[in-house]
Protein backbone atom coordinates (compact mmCIF):
# COMPACT_ATOMS: atom_id res chain seq x y z
CA UNK A 1 0.00 0.00 0.00
CA UNK A 2 1.37 3.41 -0.96
CA UNK A 3 1.70 6.27 1.47
CA UNK A 4 -0.29 8.47 -0.91
CA UNK A 5 -3.54 7.36 0.71
CA UNK A 6 -2.39 8.88 4.02
CA UNK A 7 -2.52 12.40 2.56
CA UNK A 8 -6.13 13.52 2.94
CA UNK A 9 -6.19 16.33 0.40
CA UNK A 10 -8.49 16.52 -2.58
CA UNK A 11 -5.85 17.84 -4.98
CA UNK A 12 -2.93 15.44 -4.41
CA UNK A 13 -3.29 13.45 -7.64
CA UNK A 14 -4.26 16.58 -9.52
CA UNK A 15 -1.10 18.35 -8.33
CA UNK A 16 1.01 15.35 -9.30
CA UNK A 17 -0.47 15.36 -12.82
CA UNK A 18 -0.01 19.12 -13.09
CA UNK A 19 3.66 18.87 -12.10
CA UNK A 20 4.28 16.12 -14.64
CA UNK A 21 2.68 18.19 -17.41
CA UNK A 22 4.70 21.27 -16.44
CA UNK A 23 8.02 19.59 -15.85
CA UNK A 24 9.92 22.19 -17.87
CA UNK A 25 8.93 25.83 -17.45
CA UNK A 26 9.94 27.62 -20.62
CA UNK A 27 7.72 30.69 -20.96
CA UNK A 28 6.46 33.54 -18.80
CA UNK A 29 2.89 32.36 -19.37
CA UNK A 30 3.71 28.85 -18.20
CA UNK A 31 5.55 30.23 -15.16
CA UNK A 32 2.53 32.35 -14.24
CA UNK A 33 0.21 29.36 -14.75
CA UNK A 34 2.32 27.24 -12.40
CA UNK A 35 2.36 29.93 -9.72
CA UNK A 36 -1.35 30.65 -10.11
CA UNK A 37 -2.16 26.98 -9.67
CA UNK A 38 0.26 25.93 -6.90
CA UNK A 39 0.53 28.92 -4.58
CA UNK A 40 -3.17 29.03 -3.55
CA UNK A 41 -2.92 25.34 -2.57
CA UNK A 42 0.06 25.83 -0.24
CA UNK A 43 -1.87 24.95 2.91
CA UNK A 44 -2.71 21.65 1.27
CA UNK A 45 0.76 20.63 0.06
CA UNK A 46 2.85 21.83 3.00
CA UNK A 47 2.66 18.33 4.54
CA UNK A 48 3.45 16.41 1.34
CA UNK A 49 7.05 15.90 2.43
CA UNK A 50 5.80 12.82 4.28
CA UNK A 51 5.02 11.13 0.94
CA UNK A 52 8.60 10.47 -0.07
CA UNK A 53 8.00 7.87 -2.78
CA UNK A 54 6.39 10.38 -5.15
CA UNK A 55 8.82 13.32 -4.58
CA UNK A 56 5.85 15.70 -4.90
CA UNK A 57 7.02 17.97 -2.08
CA UNK A 58 10.43 18.90 -3.55
CA UNK A 59 8.98 18.91 -7.07
CA UNK A 60 6.41 21.54 -6.05
CA UNK A 61 9.12 23.78 -4.61
CA UNK A 62 11.39 23.20 -7.58
CA UNK A 63 8.57 24.10 -10.01
CA UNK A 64 7.76 27.26 -8.08
CA UNK A 65 11.43 28.25 -7.92
CA UNK A 66 11.87 27.60 -11.65
CA UNK A 67 8.75 29.66 -12.36
CA UNK A 68 10.10 32.59 -10.35
CA UNK A 69 13.47 32.14 -12.07
CA UNK A 70 11.79 32.30 -15.50
CA UNK A 71 10.09 35.52 -14.43
CA UNK A 72 13.38 36.95 -13.17
CA UNK A 73 12.23 36.94 -9.54
CA UNK A 74 15.33 35.36 -8.06
CA UNK A 75 14.78 36.35 -4.45
CA UNK A 76 11.38 34.63 -4.39
CA UNK A 77 12.87 31.54 -6.04
CA UNK A 78 15.68 31.43 -3.47
CA UNK A 79 13.22 31.88 -0.63
CA UNK A 80 11.11 28.92 -1.74
CA UNK A 81 14.11 26.64 -2.27
CA UNK A 82 15.56 27.53 1.12
CA UNK A 83 12.18 26.81 2.72
CA UNK A 84 12.07 23.40 1.04
CA UNK A 85 15.66 22.53 1.94
CA UNK A 86 15.06 23.51 5.55
CA UNK A 87 12.24 20.96 5.72
CA UNK A 88 13.94 18.10 3.90
CA UNK A 89 17.29 18.57 5.65
CA UNK A 90 15.55 17.97 8.97
CA UNK A 91 13.00 15.38 7.81
CA UNK A 92 14.02 11.79 8.48
CA UNK A 93 11.97 10.83 5.42
CA UNK A 94 14.63 12.48 3.22
CA UNK A 95 17.65 11.29 5.17
CA UNK A 96 18.99 9.10 2.35
CA UNK A 97 17.65 10.98 -0.68
CA UNK A 98 20.90 12.60 -1.64
CA UNK A 99 19.90 13.05 -5.29
CA UNK A 100 16.93 15.26 -4.35
CA UNK A 101 19.06 17.41 -2.08
CA UNK A 102 21.84 17.68 -4.66
CA UNK A 103 19.40 18.77 -7.35
CA UNK A 104 17.79 21.44 -5.18
CA UNK A 105 21.16 22.80 -4.06
CA UNK A 106 22.28 22.88 -7.69
CA UNK A 107 19.29 25.02 -8.65
CA UNK A 108 19.91 27.24 -5.62
CA UNK A 109 23.53 27.67 -6.75
CA UNK A 110 22.35 28.87 -10.16
CA UNK A 111 19.93 31.32 -8.57
CA UNK A 112 22.60 32.83 -6.33
CA UNK A 113 24.93 33.05 -9.30
CA UNK A 114 22.24 34.85 -11.32
CA UNK A 115 21.99 37.37 -8.46
CA UNK A 116 25.77 37.88 -8.58
CA UNK A 117 26.13 36.50 -5.06
CA UNK A 118 29.20 34.47 -5.96
CA UNK A 119 30.33 33.72 -2.40
CA UNK A 120 26.98 32.23 -1.40
CA UNK A 121 26.78 30.41 -4.74
CA UNK A 122 30.14 28.75 -3.97
CA UNK A 123 28.97 27.65 -0.52
CA UNK A 124 25.72 26.22 -1.87
CA UNK A 125 27.59 24.53 -4.72
CA UNK A 126 29.67 22.74 -2.09
CA UNK A 127 26.44 21.36 -0.59
CA UNK A 128 25.28 20.24 -4.02
CA UNK A 129 28.58 18.48 -4.69
CA UNK A 130 28.57 16.94 -1.22
CA UNK A 131 25.17 15.33 -1.77
CA UNK A 132 26.07 14.32 -5.32
CA UNK A 133 29.17 12.52 -4.03
CA UNK A 134 27.15 10.89 -1.25
CA UNK A 135 24.69 9.68 -3.84
CA UNK A 136 27.47 8.26 -6.01
CA UNK A 137 29.34 6.62 -3.16
CA UNK A 138 26.53 5.50 -0.88
CA UNK A 139 26.66 1.74 -0.73
CA UNK A 140 25.47 -0.78 1.76
CA UNK A 141 26.88 -4.25 2.26
CA UNK A 142 25.06 -7.07 4.02
CA UNK A 143 26.71 -10.35 4.90
CA UNK A 144 29.90 -9.37 3.19
CA UNK A 145 33.29 -10.03 4.71
CA UNK A 146 36.06 -7.53 4.22
CA UNK A 147 39.63 -8.70 4.30
CA UNK A 148 42.81 -6.76 4.60
CA UNK A 149 46.20 -8.40 4.59
CA UNK A 150 49.03 -6.52 6.23
CA UNK A 151 51.67 -7.21 8.82
CA UNK A 152 50.74 -6.94 12.47
CA UNK A 153 51.96 -3.74 14.10
CA UNK A 154 51.13 -1.46 17.02
CA UNK A 155 49.60 0.98 14.57
CA UNK A 156 47.29 -1.71 13.14
CA UNK A 157 46.19 -2.83 16.60
CA UNK A 158 45.40 0.77 17.56
CA UNK A 159 43.44 1.16 14.34
CA UNK A 160 41.36 -1.96 15.05
CA UNK A 161 40.81 -0.95 18.67
CA UNK A 162 39.66 2.55 17.79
Amino acid sequence: MKKVSTIPTPHYSEIQDFLNKNNIIATHQQANDVLDYLLPLKDEWKEYYKVVDSFVFPHIYESIACSFQTLGKYEEAISFLEECLKVIESATEYQWLFNVKSQLYQLLTILYFEQDDIETAKKVLNDSIFYFLLQCNHTHYDNFDFYSFRPLSDYLLDSITN
